[in-house]
């Protein structure tokens, strides 16, 4: 837009200079306790001009994810993401984001689980919700619930840190198949009792008849 300016003397217009240094600003990236490795080089950019955010992905392990970056070192949620355009009106610090991931374990505990009597493992992302699975199978028990603190099959769990859940179980009492053998001896003695007598009593009419 042109503005139209009126004199009413000679005039003479001076041309203002910023000086270019104030026209720049530096971004900074900061590993925020990850593993040494390679991180974006200081980029030094035009104040309020888009640019691309670096492509550079950064790795931990199994137990931290790269998210992005931002400009709070606590943060949980990345605010610049790489290949993503941002813009800055001052020196900013862009420091990585990861996101923590826990170990959630299921001890059978005697048991198995899908015919397998070892623990079951999965790594999940913080905050996120798991299912608790069915129950484990053990001979001679009754599964009761997953202990840690007390959950039952298909339950929620919201993961905030590693934990275990271990089955409980309570000892089933004998079956009456179980109680067969006793039966059958309880019986034969009592026939040897009953066959004992039987004799004697013919022993004794015998032996009056012989009189």
């Amino acid at each position: 837009m042109q503005l139209a300016y009126h004199f009413t003397k000679d005039t003479t217009l001076y041309a203002v200079y910023q000086p270019s240094a104030q026209l720049q600003v530096t971004v900074t990236f900061d590993l925020n306790g990850g593993p040494p490795q390679e991180i974006p080089a200081p980029m030094t950019v035009r104040k309020s001009m888009w640019v691309p955010i670096p492509e550079t992905r950064l790795s931990w392990d199994q137990f931290h994810r790269f998210e992005g970056w931002s400009t709070d070192p606590k943060a949980m949620k990345a605010d610049y993401f790489p290949g993503r355009p941002a813009n800055f009106m001052e020196d900013t610090t862009l420091y990585a984001v990861w996101i923590p991931y826990y170990t959630i374990t299921f001890d059978p505990n005697g048991g198995k689980i899908d015919g397998s009597s070892g623990k079951i493992t999965m790594v999940v992302r913080r905050g996120m919700t798991v299912t608790i699975p069915g129950a484990p199978l053990r001979d001679n028990y009754q599964f009761l619930y997953w202990r840690g603190s007390r959950y039952n099959p298909g339950d929620k769990y919201a993961v905030w840190a590693d934990h275990t859940f271990t089955a409980e179980w309570r000892k089933r009492p004998p079956k009456t198949g179980d109680d067969a053998p006793l039966l059958l001896w309880g019986g034969l003695l009592f026939l040897g009792i009953l066959g004992a007598g039987v004799l004697l009593g013919t022993q004794a009419r015998t032996a009056k008849r012989k009189k």
